[in-house]
């Protein structure tokens, strides 16, 4: 009985050895990206202005702009780049195809190619309303990313003279 007690405890101790800690709890998730393109669409939305100029658009554009949006919105940037290329390609000089190329840019990280693209854009516009809000807001976001606060700074309050509001009636 006494060797079939030492037999025991010794099993125990053995089996003892052989027992893990449990695993680590698992990593949390990593922080969802930012999205910077999102942040400055909603908040040229929500800036009033009485005016927008938009320009004459090729029919085939705007097939492009659609499926770029398609491409956007299943997060391929890199697809909806190409298709604004492409529309591009039809019409060099339109500053909104001139924004949302920047923007692609933009969600894709190139931050130095979308601000050139966002000013090139800018300087072809009506540099009035929404979409000049875009344009200041996009530079502001390049500029956050890249950590030159100041110039995210001015590049937001640029942006605020971007809307035409509406004169006051009597």
């Amino acid at each position: 009985m006494r060797s079939s007690l030492l037999v025991f405890a010794l099993s125990v101790a053995a089996l003892g050895g052989c027992a893990t800690a449990p695993p680590p709890p698992p990593e949390p998730p990593p922080p969802p990206a930012r999205d910077r393109v999102g942040e400055l669409r909603a908040a040229a939305a929500q800036t009033p202005s009485r005016v927008e100029v938009a320009p004459l658009q090729d029919p085939s554009v705007g097939f492009l702009i659609n499926e770029a949006d398609k491409a956007e919105t299943a997060r391929d940037f890199s697809a909806a780049l190409r298709l604004l290329e492409d529309a591009l390609s039809i019409e060099p000089d339109n500053p909104h195809l001139l924004q949302r190329k920047a923007e692609a840019l933009l969600a894709n990280g190139d931050y130095l190619a979308a601000e050139k693209w966002a000013m090139r854009s800018y300087d072809n516009g009506a540099q009035v309303g929404q979409w000049c809000v875009r344009n200041w807001l996009l530079i502001a976001q390049t500029r956050d990313a890249l950590g030159d606060t100041a110039t995210a700074a001015a590049a937001t309050e640029r942006a605020k003279g971007c809307p035409v509001l509406a004169k006051p009636r009597f």
